[in-house]
């Protein structure tokens, strides 16, 4: 699973997730370092790779979220499994079922 994701990256951040906040009301999207030329993004407070991200969000691994900023520069965070103030984009979703994919076959599932 050695894919770069680039994209999913548009200005430092993961702008297919999108996370609508509470008052004052904005849409945010994910923010991303890069240490070299992988990307990193900040994961329930510690920095990780995105494909590490990725793959953990795949298996459905539960309360991840996502460090990002607001508008006035303050950091917040993307809680994924606030579904209702959440949209994915289709070229994440796509990403998650080729991994998804990946993992079965891993497996030993047969692919659908």
């Amino acid at each position: 699973m050695a894919r770069g994701y680039s994209e999913l990256i548009q200005s430092a951040k993961l702008v297919h997730i999108s996370y609508r906040t509470q008052t004052p009301v904005e849409s945010v999207h994910p923010r991303v370092t890069y240490h070299g030329e992988m990307p990193f993004v900040y994961c329930n407070k510690e920095s990780i790779p995105l494909a590490d991200f990725m793959s953990r969000y795949a298996r459905g691994e539960p309360n991840l979220r996502l460090g990002a900023y607001r508008a006035n520069g303050r950091q917040t965070s993307v809680s994924l499994t606030r579904r209702e103030h959440v949209t994915l984009g289709a070229p994440f979703i796509h990403a998650i079922e080729e991994i998804r994919l990946e993992l079965n076959r891993a497996n030993g599932h047969k692919a659908e």
